[in-house]
């Protein structure tokens, strides 16, 4: 029986609009985030264009129109002749950066590569935290590191740029590209029995390896397309050096190489809203044979130019070299910026105001830079890393997302507040979701409820989410939305460890209701309402579904600890198993400290199917690749959608957090100034089956549409009949489930030693 999953992920991040960039958006109630994020979209969708149409291209423009227009009234400012008219404005707007007086220079950040909303929160908000400013551009790549030959997290990735270019921010993307001829790292130069040239000539396997990985690339940008979003795109950067497989000592190959793909992804693959971003490094001698002109691909196929420079002085780079590359005429920038490489501790004590130096004295006509993530496990590359950044970000010279006037931060509407029918003041409600920095716990959760809060409450409440803070930064962002974004309503999600803060901001702040997770927090004020989550019965429907989907019979089971809360939610998935598959067994395992080492084991034990394993994108990812590669394996989250991880999470996310907070906001509205905590199940319709609509993929649906069990009355049903039916039923209060042992294993349950 085989299992898809259709992916598509929600997550809230910081855009920079409004009075600060830890609040995401704000909105009416009567909006949801989908419809948000269209408003502030600064286009709306553009059909791609493919070389087999014909009719008039459909252009994007930046006061947020779509139009029809002729073919010679676009696209002659770039090197794509079809670009959207986005393209045109920004390379147009990049070109009068250097004659600005201040914020010349935009900052920029690269985000790392394994895992998008991470990177962002990491180095974006992390530097955020620490500065008050986010970059004005922001960089990644899409495959999974350089010496992977995969692409992880690229819808997600996806979303990121489309929601930091919608705060009027700019985006650039490089890859890493696996050498073609061997699927190894970029820096394996091997070509087996091949030449260079293979890498452009169709119908030759490395040709035919590397399209792949351009097709999946071109599907994002199409994506981002639609959305009117333009990307600077890097590819095959510093070709002129020899650490990477497509540097050629003939420089007419790597121009080759550079054409035929651009071509590809304009004329083929009809992607036209790319700007092409040439950045090669700038060794030492320009008149050497690798002289960072000698591989220029040529005006009619680059926009603009850049520099990877790194060095603790970043003076030492002749002054002939950038001379060279502004005599092409193009914007110029540095594509990557840092000090020495390979990256170490010492960098540490790097001063980011060297780089205003050189950018003023030096390299007056650069208008961005692009600092990279760290290195793991030491190497120190990253702005919020390094002395000086809130200095460097609030230099004149130096302009970032608040400030960086782009062509589209002026266009994003303002959200209008209230209806008719309500004649009093808004109600405005905080919600801080993490108080753990940078280690993000229940995302989907948490980014899903803020959405579902605003789909079904008032729509006089405004909404003014904040995705993650610091411990050490709480007391400043309660004060922050109370007193500035004038919350009256504060909700903190889950894991709230910061008792002493929020007690103190609730006596400080009688008049606002602070609406908390964490049994912590002090219940004697009369101001702090406790809300919790009776996850009861998923387990037992996991269960059932776990049972039916396995094919060894062997489900493995892997658990935080063995807590008699632990063991009594192993029971109830077991008592599901047991009810559908009499033969199956599930084993037990305890956390080692090494979760995918746990699964790992398990799998050797025959596993095919797990139950939900919470906060853990890594494993769920690497689930997901060895069922790609034909290991049948399939698992539930309780922290995440089902969506995410294509043909792994069955069912997911049950919680609707959002229903929760709404009922209590509502119960303050209406006069009750000392609400009960509330404590919710299946019966009042916080736990749900699973997220999405329908909540279960819809092809593991079809699968268990076709399993039959027989019911003690003799009737046949479906598997799926059956888990819909128990589940109305544990809503309704119909069924009950049976006493369930917390102190020890019930069949089929049993404990693996590790």
């Amino acid at each position: 029986m085989k299992r898809f999953c259709m992916a598509l992920v929600f997550i809230l991040l910081a855009t920079g609009c409004g009075p600060s960039p830890e609040v995401i958006v704000e909105a009416t109630a009567t909006q949801s985030a989908a419809t948000i994020s269209d408003q502030i979209a600064t286009a709306t969708i553009v059909s791609a264009i493919t070389p087999t149409n014909t009719p008039a291209p459909i252009t994007c423009n930046l006061s947020g129109q779509v139009t029809d227009g002729d073919s010679a009234a676009i696209g002659h400012d770039t090197s794509d002749p079809n670009a959207i008219e986005n393209a045109n404005i920004l390379l147009q707007w990049l070109y009068t950066l250097s004659e600005r007086q201040e914020h010349r220079v935009l900052s920029g950040q690269h985000l790392g590569n394994k895992d998008g909303p991470q990177g962002y929160d990491d180095y974006a908000m992390g530097l955020y935290r620490r500065t008050g400013e986010l970059p004005a551009l922001i960089g990644l790549e899409y495959d999974a590191g350089t010496d992977l030959d995969f692409f992880v997290d690229t819808e997600r990735k996806t979303d990121i740029l489309a929601r930091h270019w919608n705060a009027g921010g700019l985006v650039t993307v490089s890859e890493s590209f696996a050498n073609p001829w061997e699927g190894q790292s970029m820096y394996n130069h091997s070509r087996g029995n091949g030449t260079y040239a293979d890498a452009y000539t169709p119908g030759t396997e490395a040709y035919a390896k590397l399209k792949v990985d351009f097709d999946v690339i071109a599907d994002e940008f199409l994506s981002l397309q639609e959305q009117c979003v333009v990307v600077l795109w890097r590819p095959f950067h510093e070709g002129n050096g020899q650490w990477f497989w497509w540097y050629t000592q003939k420089p007419e190959e790597y121009k080759q190489l550079w054409r035929y793909w651009h071509s590809y992804l304009t004329e083929t693959k009809g992607v036209h809203n790319l700007l092409f971003e040439y950045s090669p490094s700038p060794m030492q001698d320009r008149l050497s044979t690798q002289g960072p002109l000698l591989y220029y691909p040529g005006d009619e196929y680059v926009d603009i130019t850049a520099l990877d420079l790194y060095g603790d002085n970043l003076r030492y780079m002749p002054q002939s070299i950038y001379q060279d590359m502004l005599s092409l005429g193009k914007p110029f920038g540095f594509g990557e910026l840092g000090a020495h490489l390979p990256p170490t501790e010492s960098n540490r004590d790097w001063s980011l105001m060297h780089i205003t130096e050189v950018m003023e004295e030096v390299y007056p006509e650069a208008v961005f830079w692009l600092s990279w993530s760290n290195w793991e496990p030491n190497g120190i590359m990253a702005m919020e890393s390094l002395p000086d950044a809130e200095l460097l970000l609030n230099h004149p010279l130096v302009a970032t997302l608040k400030n960086a006037d782009t062509p589209h931060s002026v266009v994003a509407p303002e959200m209008v507040v209230g209806s008719p029918e309500y004649t009093g003041e808004e109600i405005s409600v905080g919600v801080i979701m993490h108080s753990n920095g940078h280690v993000v716990r229940h995302p989907d959760v948490l980014e899903t409820s803020v959405e579902r809060l605003l789909e079904i409450s008032p729509n006089y409440l405004r909404i003014v989410p904040v995705r993650s803070v610091e411990p050490d930064h709480l007391s400043r962002i309660i004060q922050r939305l109370i007193e500035e974004e004038h919350c009256q309503f504060l909700i903190f999600g889950i894991d709230f460890e910061a008792a002493k803060d929020i007690n103190d901001a609730a006596r400080k702040y009688p008049d606002t209701t602070f609406i908390i997770s964490s049994p912590v927090a002090n219940s004697s004020l009369s101001n702090i309402v406790q809300y919790g989550v009776n996850v009861k019965g998923w387990y037992y429907l996991t269960g059932l579904i776990a049972g039916s989907l396995t094919e060894t019979d062997r489900i493995g089971y892997w658990a935080y600890s063995d807590a008699d809360w632990s063991i009594k939610r192993a029971n109830e998935f077991g008592l599901g198993v047991s009810e559908v598959n009499p033969e199956a067994e599930v084993l037990f395992l305890v956390n080692s400290g090494d979760i995918w080492q746990d699964i790992e084991a398990l799998i050797a034990e025959g596993c095919d199917t797990f139950n939900a394993i919470p906060g853990h994108n890594t494993v769920l990812y690497n689930l997901s690749q060895l069922t790609a590669k034909g290991t049948r394996l399939i698992t539930f989250s309780i922290e995440a959608s089902r969506e995410e991880i294509p043909g792994t999470i069955a069912l997911g996310q049950p919680e609707d957090l959002g229903l929760i907070w709404s009922r209590i906001i509502q119960d303050v509205i209406n006069g009750n100034s000392s609400p009960e905590n509330l404590w919710a199940g299946i019966g009042n319709g916080v736990i749900r089956l699973g997220s999405g609509s329908p909540p279960m993929d819809p092809l593991i649906q079809a699968e268990l549409e076709e399993i039959q069990i027989t019911l003690p009355t003799g009737d046949t049903i479906s598997v799926y009949d059956f888990v819909q039916m128990r589940f109305q039923q544990l809503k309704d209060g119909e069924y009950e489930l049976p006493y369930l042992d917390s102190d020890s294993f019930q069949p089929p349950l049993v404990a693996l030693e590790q």
